[in-house]
């Protein structure tokens, strides 16, 4: 066998050496960082235990797994850099969430080199229960991984509902105006709003049912609230995503309306003696006529169905009707 010359054996090793030194010289590199290893990871910051339209806080990270930055005495690590995209998933289906880039460059004093989003929050989560929240590693310079959250669930928020009435205090037979508001325990403009029907009742009686619009308004009027003192409420009955409420109770006085009455003879040139029909007529000031037992006077007496005309009594043959509304 042929042997190279010793000083060009010795040539070649100091060459060898020199290049082994320069590397090292150099620093950390991205050479073999480039397409090595990484480790994905999601954590959730707050509740896994949500209610309809309270955010979820996502936090993705990445760290260099590759065998050059885990190699002794001086490691080669890089950052790892690309984005996370997050998704809920339940069994085989997942959701897309949200996308975030890694932002964020940390280093350990252990030397190893991680790279992380920026907390990334979405609403809202759909009712319901899932494995977890998934991170994909969208890289671009590590290979591509994932990672898997703890389980999260979603139930039903709740709801509130409120009630306003213009008069307050009316008489019999006059409109008033209910106005109803549903509003959502979450003020997320991500969150679908509430949907749906409102009674407007007192105990067993219902006056109206409304629907609210996209903004959870309703409007009843009505004439149909009786004499008396009365206490509503306004009910909503939930829907998918927000929970059944009751208003506080609104009172409203309903008074008697106020009355005329006026008084005819048949004729107005008697003998005396002979007989003369009165008719007497009593109705609202504002609202239609309406039924009741009257009594016919003079300035003086009342004999209840007959009229004293100069103490002799006359009979009288009343022709009321409609409706009557209590009045003074």
């Amino acid at each position: 066998m042929t042997r190279r010359p010793f000083a060009r054996r010795l040539a070649a090793a100091m060459t060898a050496t020199m290049a082994a030194a320069l590397a090292l010289a150099a620093g950390p590199t991205s050479v073999f960082a480039s397409n090595g290893t990484s480790a994905t990871h999601v954590t959730i910051v707050g509740d896994t235990e949500l209610e309809y339209g309270e955010p979820i806080t996502m936090i993705g990270t990445v760290d260099d797994e590759s065998d050059s930055c885990r190699s002794s005495p001086i490691p080669s690590c890089d950052f790892p850099s690309g984005r996370i995209d997050f998704y809920a998933f339940a069994g085989a289906v997942q959701t897309f969430l949200k996308s975030a880039d890694l932002s964020i460059d940390l280093q350990a004093p252990q030397g190893f080199f991680r790279s992380t989003t920026d907390e990334v929050q979405f609403c809202c989560l759909a009712i319901g229960s899932y494995d977890g929240i998934r991170a994909y590693y969208v890289p671009g310079t590590f290979e591509p991984g994932s990672a898997d959250s703890g389980p999260v669930s979603v139930e039903r928020n709740g709801s509130t509902v409120t009630l306003q009435a213009s008069p307050t205090d009316a008489t019999v037979g006059q409109a008033i105006q209910f106005d109803v508001h549903v509003g959502a325990d979450s003020n997320e403009p991500g969150a679908i709003k509430p949907t749906g029907a409102v009674d407007i009742y007192e105990g067993p009686t219902i006056y109206g049912t409304v629907f609210i619009d996209a903004d959870g308004d309703a409007t009843l009027i009505t004439s149909q609230i009786p004499l008396g003192q009365h206490d509503l409420r306004a009910r909503w009955g939930g829907d998918e995503h927000w929970t059944a409420s009751t208003s506080a109770p609104l009172h409203v006085t309903v008074g008697g309306a106020t009355t005329a009455t006026t008084i005819g003879a048949s004729t107005t040139s008697i003998t005396y003696g002979a007989p003369v029909t009165l008719t007497g007529t009593v109705v609202p000031v504002t609202l239609p006529a309406c039924e009741a037992r009257a009594s016919m006077h003079d300035r003086d007496n009342i004999f209840g169905g007959y009229l004293a005309l100069n103490s002799i009594p006359v009979a009288l043959d009343l022709g009321l009707s409609g409706i009557l509304c209590a009045g003074p």
